[in-house]
């Protein structure tokens, strides 16, 4: 007997999710530049990302930069191909005149 799929329906992003998400559609960033350029508190800004990876829709990748003789973890965030669909539907709704019902 062949066992069914696992499928997994994720809710649409939203607010500041959502921001988050479509700022990651031009490339990717690390945590307090998302803060700055998507208005999002830097308090809330990882609780958003973290959410964002649990779904799927963004990864992350920590690396190590050197500054000022010292050694800086910074993680860096991108888009999966999932959200690079859900960034595109959500900017196409944006960019629309229909309203969303």
């Amino acid at each position: 007997m062949c066992a069914a799929p696992k499928v997994i329906f994720a809710r649409i992003p939203q607010g500041q999710m959502a921001r988050v998400l479509c700022e990651l559609g031009s490339g990717r960033a690390y945590g307090f530049g998302l803060s700055k350029k998507t208005k999002v508190p830097l308090a809330g800004i990882y609780v958003v990302l973290s959410r964002l990876e649990e779904r799927g829709f963004i990864v992350g990748k920590t690396e190590l930069k050197s500054r000022k003789g010292r050694v800086i973890p910074r993680r860096y965030y991108r888009l999966t191909p999932v959200g690079r669909v859900i960034c595109e539907a959500l900017l196409a709704v944006r960019n629309s005149k229909i309203p969303v019902v």
